[in-house]
C-alpha cells in the first residue's frame, strides 16, 4: 500500500487512474490497444524507437543539478494550448484513461474535500462546466515521464500508435522530480530501479523514499515484494521548470497534472506551494494518496526527518493556494 503522496484523489477512481495497470480502462474506438509486453520487446528488440523520443546522447552535459535547456526544449511545448503532464507512465495506463475521458468522469464525482470551497454549492451542470476541458482530451498535448528502462519499449510502441492518430503524445525517458538535469555519471544523478513481484513488467524507480517504505502494508508486510535493485543514470525533469516553460509559451493554457512517482510527489508539490502563482496556473492536479495510513506507516516518515503529519499540512497549503483570487486550480 502506498501512502507517501499528497491529496486524496478520487476514491474508487484513484484506483483506476493510478493503479489500474491497464485493467478496467476502456480504450476509445480508434485509439488502438495497449501494447502487450512480450510483443513490444520482440518488436523493438530492446531498442527505444520513436521519432519523438528524447535522447541525451548528443546533449552537452553541464554541472550536476543544473537546468538543461536542451531537455526542456525537446518537450516541444510551444504549440500547446492544453497540456497533460503525467508523472509515472508505467505502461501508459493513465494516458489511455485520460484519452478515454475517465479523468473527466472522476473529476466531477469526487468527494467535496478535494475541490475549491465553493464546489458544494454548484449544480451538476456547473460542476461539469468547471471540468469541461477534461471532456475533450484529444486536444491536449500529453507529456508522460517514465524513468524505468524496461518500460520504454512498450511505451515507444504505444506512442507511435497514438501519434499516428494525430495525438500529440510523448513518453519521455526521465524522472519527473524537482530538478532538470541530464543523465550523468555523478552520484547525485543515480537512481535506484527496483524489480518487484505481482506485475508483468515489475520495474519501478524510487526517489525520496525507499521501495519497502513506500509499499508498506498494514501489519508490516511489504506488497509487492522487492525482488532486486540496481542503480541507473536517468535524466530528471523539474515539474516547476516544465510548468514555467509552458506558462511562458502560453499563459492561458489549460494544464492538468497527474503524479504517481514513488515518493517524489512531496518535493514537487512542496516546491509549487512556494510558487503559488505557478500552482494557480494549473487547473487540475491528480495525486496518489492513502488517507487511511496506519500509525506504523506514518512512523516511517520519521526515517526521512519528516513529521508524521507532513502530508496533511502540505495538503492544507495547497488548498490555501486554491483560495487565492483568480487561482485556476479546481482540484
Amino acid at each position: 500500500m502506498r501512502f507517501f503522496a499528497l491529496s486524496a484523489t478520487l476514491g474508487a477512481c484513484a484506483l483506476l487512474l493510478l493503479n489500474s495497470y491497464g485493467s478496467g480502462i476502456r480504450i476509445p474506438d480508434g485509439l488502438g490497444s495497449p501494447v502487450a509486453w512480450p510483443a513490444a520487446v520482440e518488436a523493438l528488440s530492446g531498442a527505444a524507437r520513436s521519432s519523438s523520443s528524447i535522447s541525451t546522447d548528443d546533449i552537452d552535459r553541464g554541472p550536476a543539478r543544473q537546468p538543461s535547456t536542451a531537455l526542456l526544449d525537446a518537450l516541444s511545448l510551444e504549440r500547446c494550448d492544453q497540456l497533460f503532464v503525467d508523472g509515472g507512465s508505467n505502461l501508459g495506463e493513465a494516458v489511455d484513461a485520460f484519452l478515454a475521458g475517465t479523468f473527466f468522469t472522476c473529476a466531477t464525482t469526487g468527494p467535496d474535500r478535494i475541490y475549491r470551497t465553493d464546489w458544494r454549492s454548484l449544480s451538476k451542470p456547473q460542476r461539469q462546466a468547471r471540468m469541461a476541458a477534461l471532456a475533450s482530451p484529444r486536444g491536449f498535448c500529453i507529456r508522460s515521464f517514465e524513468p524505468a528502462p524496461a518500460l520504454l519499449p512498450p511505451l515507444r510502441l504505444r506512442e507511435a500508435t497514438l501519434r499516428a492518430l494525430g495525438i500529440d503524445v510523448r513518453f519521455v525517458h526521465g524522472a519527473l522530480v524537482d530538478a532538470t538535469t541530464t543523465a550523468s555519471a555523478s552520484a547525485s544523478e543515480r537512481r535506484e530501479v527496483v524489480t518487484y513481484s505481482g506485475h508483468p513488467q515489475g520495474e519501478s524507480l524510487t526517489s525520496l523514499f525507499r521501495f519497502n517504505d513506500i509499499h508498506l502494508a498494514p501489519g508490516g508486510l511489504v506488497k509487492p515484494q522487492q525482488l532486486s535493485a540496481r542503480m541507473v543514470d536517468v535524466p530528471t525533469y523539474d515539474l516547476v521548470e516544465v510548468l514555467e516553460r509552458m506558462r511562458r509559451h502560453n499563459a492561458s493554457a489549460v494544464v492538468a497534472v497527474r503524479l504517481d512517482v514513488e515518493g517524489a510527489e512531496y518535493a514537487m508539490l512542496e516546491a509549487l506551494t512556494r510558487r503559488p502563482e505557478l500552482l494557480c496556473f494549473v487547473s487540475f492536479v491528480f495525486v496518489e494518496f492513502h488517507h487511511s495510513a496506519t500509525p506504523e506507516q506514518r512512523a516511517r516518515l520519521t526515517r526521512y526527518r519528516l513529521d508524521e503529519q507532513v502530508f496533511e499540512r502540505l495538503k492544507e497549503r495547497v488548498h490555501a493556494v486554491m483560495k487565492r483570487p483568480g487561482c485556476r486550480l479546481q482540484l
